[in-house]
């Protein structure tokens, strides 16, 4: 007995006698709906291309053995095309089998329509490390064409590691194809480091193994109580820096490898080359960039100088100066300064696109540092006590800039990057900051270099106003503390990483 099945056509046929005493039940279900079709079908008989032992759909690994392909077909083949590296194989030509073994290629006929091909180590032996396209085409007597592009993946250490210098991390990459392998590890180092960091790397797609190298941060505590973090000495990826890497595979290392980061990030006018700046004038409401406090009254707050040990041909001289029994600290910063009614405003914060995480802030200073003989407000030095000038940079994420006033009656507004995480204006990601508590020794500026310590290791700046900064000649300026005859040069800020 025969089940009937869907979409199928049956054809019921019987015979039956007349003579009494038999008896047959017929019973037919019919389908009035159903269509008979009569059409032609073609049937595609190209050759079929697969993989060996592997989907032909997904990557094919290969390490040591060779990668096989098997061609099916109904008609007999003609012709066989392998294309690799701009490189094109004919392992069957006219039907007739053509020695490449020299090339790493085979072709063995099974019948006249199917055969297996089989590539070696040698045929693979050029390729770049990285997943690889082959494309495959066999072409039977009738000219009938099966075409196929496999995709192979090739051991060894990925070139290029993409770079993030904000977050200053890259991702290293290796393809491993070993079946040994049970644990990749990556190294790397900068290239005048003698000291490798390892990181275990993770499995991907693709036989793609990975790690994303990034800083170790130490977390402290600075003088406010607040937590900051420095990066770990020769971990992470910073700018103007060469980097060694490899990766160890089932424990052998790779040749290594190297990368260069770069940055066009500066501190405009940084140099103090420009002697028109604003800060080196008395207009510096609209200052673009570095203000200072001159106004008609204190016109030398900071000046275009020169000094022994300079660097290039100028310098910012800032003079501390005093009437009427104010004192008007010399200083420059980065942000605009408004005067007005016997008090001054200096206004924090510029725009800064930023496309490097500094590590520290480097500049060249002279200082000339006195006894504190103005007191007009609360602050932490007083009257007798040796002054000091401070230098500090900070990274700010703010929607506004920040107005701090003073001179004659109460100042405001103060503010410090070292003893609060966020103000009114936003965010302070990180900053750097130096007091100088003497006299420099010698005739020449000296190098200085302020680390970086950050509040926040993850946040890009985004706002308005990214950055800010102020060198004085009394640190305790702003609330008429100080010495009336400090001076202090400075110059060349920039960013160290």
């Amino acid at each position: 007995i025969i089940a009937p099945k869907q979409a199928h056509l049956y054809t019921l046929t019987y015979k039956y006698t007349e003579v009494p005493g038999g008896n047959l039940d017929i019973t037919v279900s019919l389908d009035e709906n159903g269509v008979i079709c009569d059409d032609d079908f073609i049937f595609d008989l190209q050759p079929v291309i697969n993989g060996g032992s592997f989907n032909i759909e997904t990557v094919a690994p290969f390490f040591a053995e060779p990668i096989t392909y098997s061609i099916s077909g109904v008609n007999p083949l003609n012709g066989i095309e392998i294309i690799a590296n701009g490189v094109t194989f004919n392992p069957l030509v006219n039907g007739t089998t053509a020695d490449l073994s020299a090339n790493g290629i085979t072709y063995t006929a099974i019948d006249n329509a199917n055969g297996i091909i089989a590539l070696n180590e040698t045929f693979f032996s050029s390729f770049e490390v990285g997943i690889n396209d082959i494309s495959l085409k066999a072409t039977d007597n009738s000219a009938a064409e099966g075409k196929v592009i496999s995709r192979v993946a090739i051991e060894g250490l990925l070139s290029n590691p993409v770079v993030d210098l904000w977050a200053s991390n890259a991702k290293l990459e290796a393809i491993v194809t070993n079946p040994a392998a049970t644990s990749v590890t990556f190294k790397y180092k900068t290239a005048t480091s003698a000291d490798w960091v390892s990181v275990e790397g993770t499995l991907g797609e693709n036989y793609t193994y990975y790690a994303l190298v990034a800083p170790n941060w130490i977390e402290s505590t600075n003088d406010a109580s607040l937590k900051v973090y420095t990066p770990e000495a020769n971990s992470g990826i910073f700018a103007n820096a060469t980097y060694e890497y490899t990766v160890a595979i089932a424990g052998v290392d790779a040749p290594t490898k190297s990368f260069a980061t770069s940055t066009t990030q500066t501190l405009p006018g940084g140099d103090m080359e420009d002697a028109s700046m604003s800060c080196f004038g008395s207009n510096n409401t609209n200052a673009p960039f570095w203000a200072s406090g001159n106004n008609s009254n204190a016109k030398t707050l900071c000046t275009s100088s020169s000094h022994a040990g300079m660097q290039g041909s100028r310098v910012a001289k800032l003079t501390a100066t005093s009437a009427v029994g104010v004192l008007a600290s010399g200083n420059i910063l980065i942000g605009t300064f408004t005067i007005g009614s016997m008090k001054g405003t200096a206004t924090f914060g510029q725009p800064f696109k930023w496309e490097a995480r500094p590590k520290s802030i480097k500049l060249k200073y002279h200082a000339k540092i006195g006894i504190v003989n103005i007191a007009k407000n609360n602050a932490p030095l007083k009257k007798g006590d040796k002054d000091m000038a401070r230098v500090y940079v900070a990274i700010i994420d703010w929607s506004a800039r920040h107005g701090v006033t003073s001179g004659v009656g109460t100042p405001s507004g103060m503010w410090d990057p070292a003893t609060t995480t966020t103000i009114s204006q936003g965010k302070i990601i990180g900053y750097a900051s130096y007091y100088i508590k003497a006299s420099t020794e010698g005739a020449e500026m000296v190098d200085l270099e302020i680390p970086m310590h950050y509040y926040d290791t993850v946040a890009k700046p985004s706002g308005n106003y990214t950055i800010a900064a102020s060198a004085g000649t009394s640190a305790y300026g702003d609330y008429i503390v100080g010495c009336s005859s400090n001076v202090l040069y400075v110059d060349d800020f920039k960013f160290g990483y």
